[in-house]
Formats: C-alpha cells, sequence, structure tokens
C-alpha cells in the first residue's frame, strides 16, 4: 500500500489549483486524474473562459477579489501568460435586471467601471451592435483566461513544487476508514490522511453518502469568422455580455485573429451521468448561435466553423460545494462550479487547500458548505 498526507481526486480546474497550492505550501500531495489536466471534457472546454466580476453574484464578488491576484502568481510560478485582462463590456436596457444589478455591484464593491450610452459604443466598438436606448457598462478589470492552458500549468507547477500526479489513472473507489482514507486506483491501494474531491461531473459515484446530488449539463461554444473588414482580433477588444429575458449571450476577443468564440450561458442539455457526454451539436442550437451572431455581432461572418462541448455539473442553488463532508470531515468536497466558477477556482482552490491543512478558510464561505443539502441515496440507472 502506499501513502500520503493529501489526495486530491480529480486534477481538473479546481483540483490543479488545490494540487498547486498544497505543493507549494510543501505539502506531501497526490493527485489523480482519469485523463490529461487541461482535457476538453469538462470546464476547460473551448479554450478561453470569461474572467469578469461586475455580473457575478455578492458572495461569488468576493472570490474574484482573491482570485485576480492568485491568477498573477500561477502566471509567475508556471511561467505562462494566462490572464488577459482585456476589459468586459455588459450591454442590455438601463432599466433592466441585468444592467441594474451590474450598477448595484459596481457600486456596492466600489469597482472601476465606466457607463457607456449606445452611440458612445457603437464608436468605441463598431464590431458589436447595440439597440437604441440600451446602455454598456465597462469593467477594465475584466477579460479571457486560457482554461485548458491553466490546468495544464497549475498541474505542472504542482509537480515542480513536489507534488505526484497520477495522469490517466482511474479512481474506483474511496472508502473512509479508522486509519486514513483509503483510494484504490488503477488496481493500486493508497491511504491518506485527508482527501480532496474534485471530480466535477463523475464523482458522486465514489461517495453516494457524502456528495449531494448533481445535475450533469453539456455547454455549447462556437467559433466564427471575423469579416475581414470587421476590426476585430485587435488587443483592445473586450469580452462582451449581453443579458435579456430569456438569454445570456456572450463572445470573447479572438485569440487567433482569424475567429471569435461566442456562446450562451446555458446549457445546450442534461446528461444522467458523465459517463454519457457526447460532442454532437442540435441543429437546433447551432441556428439559434447562428441567429444571434447576425443580430448583435455584425463584426463576424453569421455561420460557425467550429463547435466544442464540454461538461459541468452544478447544485440546484447553482453554487459551489466547498467544503468538509458533512459524512466525514477527512473528506473535503470542492465541486458543483457550475459554468461561472473558472475565474474563481486560483481562489477556491486555495480554499480548498486550507479546509484540508486547518478544516477551515479565511474565505467568507459560509453560503458554499456542503452541509446546507442533504445527501439522498445514490440511484445508478446502468444497474437497473
Amino acid at each position: 500500500m502506499r501513502q500520503a498526507e493529501f489526495g486530491v481526486i480529480g486534477v481538473g480546474t479546481l483540483g490543479a489549483m488545490a494540487l498547486w497550492q498544497l505543493a507549494r505550501r510543501g505539502c506531501d500531495v497526490v493527485g489523480f486524474e482519469q485523463h490529461q489536466p487541461g482535457h476538453q471534457l469538462g470546464a476547460a472546454a473551448g479554450d478561453t473562459r470569461w474572467v469578469r466580476t461586475a455580473s457575478e453574484e455578492a458572495d461569488c464578488i468576493l472570490l474574484m477579489e482573491r482570485a485576480l491576484p492568485l491568477w498573477r502568481e500561477l502566471e509567475r510560478d508556471s511561467g505562462h501568460a494566462l490572464l488577459d485582462l482585456c476589459g468586459g463590456l455588459y450591454v442590455g436596457p438601463p432599466d433592466g435586471d441585468f444592467i441594474c444589478g451590474v450598477r448595484q455591484n459596481c457600486d456596492d464593491f466600489s469597482l472601476p467601471h465606466e457607463v457607456l450610452t449606445a452611440p458612445q459604443i457603437r464608436s468605441r466598438h463598431p464590431q458589436f451592435a447595440v439597440a437604441d436606448g440600451e446602455v454598456g457598462i465597462f469593467e477594465g478589470a475584466a477579460g479571457q483566461v486560457q482554461a485548458s492552458l491553466s490546468v495544464a500549468a497549475a498541474a505542472a507547477a504542482a509537480q515542480r513544487h513536489g507534488a505526484r500526479l497520477e495522469i490517466r489513472c482511474r479512481v474506483e473507489a474511496v472508502e473512509p476508514r479508522a486509519d486514513g482514507i483509503h483510494v484504490l486506483a488503477s488496481g493500486e491501494e493508497w491511504r491518506f490522511d485527508r482527501v480532496l474531491m474534485a471530480t466535477g461531473p463523475w464523482g458522486r459515484s465514489l461517495l453516494p453518502d457524502h456528495i449531494p446530488h448533481l445535475e450533469v449539463e453539456r455547454f455549447h461554444v462556437s467559433w466564427y469568422p471575423i469579416d475581414s473588414s470587421a476590426r476585430r482580433g485587435t488587443s483592445t477588444e473586450p469580452i462582451l455580455e449581453r443579458q435579456g429575458a430569456d438569454y445570456i449571450f456572450g463572445s470573447w476577443p479572438s485569440v487567433d485573429g482569424l475567429t471569435a468564440k461566442v456562446g450562451f450561458a446555458a446549457p445546450a442539455d442534461r446528461l444522467a451521468g458523465a459517463e454519457d457526454m457526447h460532442q454532437a451539436v442540435s441543429p437546433a442550437v447551432i441556428e439559434l448561435t447562428d441567429e444571434y451572431v447576425r443580430r448583435w455581432l455584425p463584426g463576424l461572418v453569421a455561420r460557425s466553423v467550429r463547435h466544442v462541448m464540454g461538461m459541468d455539473a452544478h447544485t440546484s442553488d447553482r453554487k459551489f460545494l466547498l467544503g468538509p463532508s458533512r459524512a466525514d470531515s477527512r473528506i473535503v468536497l470542492a465541486l458543483g462550479m457550475a459554468a461561472h466558477g473558472f475565474k474563481m477556482s486560483p481562489a477556491t482552490g486555495a480554499a480548498a487547500a486550507d479546509y484540508l491543512l486547518h478544516g477551515e478558510s479565511s474565505a467568507d464561505l459560509a453560503g458554499f458548505l456542503p452541509e446546507r443539502f442533504p445527501v439522498l441515496p445514490f440511484l445508478d440507472y446502468r444497474s437497473a
């Protein structure tokens, strides 16, 4: 039997950040990843992810304030440029819930911002369409992060600090015992003092008495060619987020100068489990995305050339599961990030490391503790 102080089950978005934090603090830690860090099946799918603060909920804004400097620390530690604070533009009716909420956040948290009229948006960002009477709020401390590269960079930095990483190693069982947490991985048994479950959509079957129910959803992003006459692909282009009564739609700056990424903050569909993940895209989803590109992004050719499906898991209240298991405090849960958790992952990874080391975190994370949910019986439809 092999052993170490800490085990991290799942070296994806959050697990890689926690592994990095534990290793740089000198901990004896082993990470298990069934694929490769930065793979395209989960939250890192689609090359880049938004980084923004003003349109988040209040408890997530506090996490974002912790995450931004940690992104820069990871850049210095890994030697990779990961975070591009190119700015964020939020667009909608001035009296709509979306813009009113962004304004309220800016006021409540003293977030630097600029309010733009529709003519100002058209002048400054002609690649974005805007309706008469709409307004924009520009946040300078927003942008995008290299998603897959960030996960891979955190895992590699953790290894340089002494972490052991078991890649393409499938965890088959996690069993709390009196002498520690026993983990069976690819036929080999390990024993740990404490374990972090950062398995995203994959993990509930491992510990059905510890992890509350998570919905597993696929998300869809597409890439559209840049119109040769449009002013796109520049270093000054911000991320775009616009919301209406029935949609959240946005775009990312081009990273290749040829195409730009767009997508909806809505699930493409729901899966029974992570094992059902696939890359098929519904024609209806493609047609809807084409329609919104045609309407709101005149700088793009409204015919997509590439699609990616990723996978998220979320709780019923769409807040993280972050903290010790109510059944055994030696097991820390870091799950259910849903679509908006990637940008905060350096902060949530650091908090997960705190819970493993100290049993508590200095961040105010009471709203994310797993104890807020009952743990329901696990029903595996495949065994019926």
